[in-house]
């Protein structure tokens, strides 16, 4: 895939194609680029995900989709 250079204020930037993006199960929030031999290597840092983003990652509303077991306490 070629991705061009572009100006942006004083500096020069790459658009990354939401194709490319959708590559990985989630959106990176930053890059970690270095060069080496005249490659530009750029490695996805993902936002960290907290226990009830994961808990609940599939949960649509619906109590069988509930991860808890409900106690009828009346």
């Amino acid at each position: 895939m070629r991705l061009d250079i572009r100006k942006w204020g004083n500096s020069k930037a790459i658009r990354l194609p939401k194709k490319l993006l959708k590559e990985w199960d989630r959106e990176p929030v930053a890059f970690d680029a270095e060069v080496k031999v005249q490659w530009l290597i750029l490695t996805p840092i993902f936002k960290e995900q907290k226990a009830l983003d994961v808990l609940f990652k599939d949960y649509t509303g619906d109590k069988d989709d509930y991860p808890f077991e409900i106690v009828d306490k009346g």
